[in-house]
Formats: C-alpha cells, structure tokens, sequence
C-alpha cells in the first residue's frame, strides 16, 4: 500500500478565541499528519502569539505569516509550503474528533478517492444563544453545521490528493463560498463523503462576530439590487419578527438587524472596489 504523509493547512486571521483548541485536535490523532501549517492572514489580535507558545507543545506545528488577503490566499500558501501527499484544509475556528484524520482521508488512502468532505459537521457552541440564531438564519438545527441532506458527493472537500490539487490554479479569491472553486477547475472531480469524520466548527457567539461574519458574505454577493431589497429595514423587521416568534427567541430579533446589516455593509464594500478579505 502507498505511503501517504497528511498536510493539515489552517487559515488564521483574528482567531485568538479558538486557535488554541484547533490546534489541541490534532495532537491527539489516531494518524498524525506529518504537519500543521498555520499561515496568519495578518492577525491583528493575539493569535499571532498563541500560535509561537504552542510551537514546541503541538507536533509538527509551522508557521507562515502574510498581509491580510483573506482565506483562499492563506491557503494557496499553505499548499505551497506542503510537502504531504494529502492537503488537509481546515478553519481556525474549528475543533476534532481523534479519528478525524484518519477517517476523513480513508476515501483517498484506500478507495481511489481523489478528494473528501466530512457531512459529520457539528455545532461546537450550541449553547450560545447567538451561535443558535446564526443556525437558524441558516435554517439548521442549532447542533448541526452542514444540512443534513447533502448527498455524498460535494464540490467542496476538506481532503484532497496533494498532485491533484497542483493541477489547478488554487482557491480563488471570491470571498465566502471559495471553497468550491478548486474542484471547479477539475473537469468531473467530486469530492467523496467520508463516513465517521467527526469535526466541530464554532458559530459566531458575538453579535460584532455575526456582523463581521455577515459582512463577510456580503462582500461575496453579486452586484444585484435585489440584494439589497432582501436586506432592506423593513424585510430585516419583518423575518426578525418572525423568526423571534416561531422560535421563542427574542433575541433572533436584534441578531437579524446585526446580521443584515453586515450583509449589506459588505455588498457596499465590494461596489466600493473593497475586495474580499475578512
């Protein structure tokens, strides 16, 4: 059987609340990667610093720091610091099953698979009464991250063979949802759900953490006034109203003017030439 070496790639920008714990996950693996490259997308915060102190308690543990570019840069980075076989993509704000590793890229190790994604996506702060609104704005359970529905095959990955990835141009800068744009540029590549790859990924839990979030998305949306029609005062008021009520959770109502007024910050930002950075 082919030798395989893991590459596990993290993106970092203002972090500080989780990165640690991140980091923890993937000491404890059942099949320990071969490195963790974490690469600072210009932290103004002290994630900068955690990430140093933990440099000699986390195996394997490299750090690269660039301007602030935003995710699919921070990654494209990563990708070119790697050595392993396999690329592992994860986010900052996420934490790990023992068996994540060795589950999510079983696929690629052992079944021909060329890429891999995990549907096993949990809410890791449920009890955050802003985390749960977050989930049901994305019409979620409070405890799930992913729809329940996807299929088993995505155009998204968390795994994926290292030559693989080289025949492509990397993540394109397209703000939130450029996880899909790898696979893109690979005529019929899907990536493959990996069964018993457990991971959980952290809601905002702050209001200022919904807004930058939002603003985030915002900044992705086309140039559509119809956007702004969905994110207008009085649509804000009404869904907020609505989902306060259906839900027994009033404060969906405050979270809803937060998270569409960072949408709509953000789409004026990128018609503003504001670019796609966090």
């Amino acid at each position: 059987m082919k030798s395989y070496k893991i590459s596990v790639i993290i993106p970092v920008y203002n972090e500080e609340k989780y990165i640690a714990d991140c980091l923890y996950s993937f000491n404890n693996q059942t099949l320990q990667p071969s490195e963790v490259i974490v690469v600072d997308d210009g932290s103004t915060d002290n994630s900068k610093y955690i990430i140093y102190n933990l440099k000699f308690k986390i195996n394997n543990l490299k750090y690269v720091r660039q301007k602030h570019s935003g995710p699919a840069k921070a990654r494209n980075m990563g990708s070119r610091y790697a050595k392993g076989n396999i690329l592992v993509f994860v986010d900052a704000d996420m934490k790990f099953d023992k068996k994540y590793l060795e589950n999510l890229t079983k696929p690629i190790r052992t079944d021909h698979a060329l890429a891999t994604f995990t549907k096993e996506e949990y809410v890791a702060n449920p009890e955050s009464v802003w985390s749960r609104c977050w989930s049901i704005n994305s019409y979620l359970p409070d405890f799930l991250h992913i729809d329940p529905n996807t299929g088993s095959m995505a155009d998204n990955f968390r795994a994926i063979r290292h030559d693989i990835f080289q025949k492509t141009e990397g993540y394109k800068d397209i703000g939130y949802g450029e996880d899909v744009t790898v696979l893109a540029q690979l005529k019929g590549v899907r990536a493959k759900a990996a069964p018993f790859a457990i991971c959980y990924h952290f809601n905002p839990s702050t209001l200022a953490e919904v807004f930058f979030s939002a603003r985030w998305i915002g900044k992705s949306y086309k140039k559509n006034i119809k956007h702004f029609l969905i994110y207008s005062f009085p649509n804000t008021l009404r869904k907020g109203v609505i989902g306060a009520i259906k839900n027994r959770l009033p404060e969906y109502l405050i979270f809803k003017f937060v998270f569409d007024f960072g949408i709509a910050v953000g789409q004026l930002q990128s018609l503003l030439g504001g670019g796609y950075a966090k």
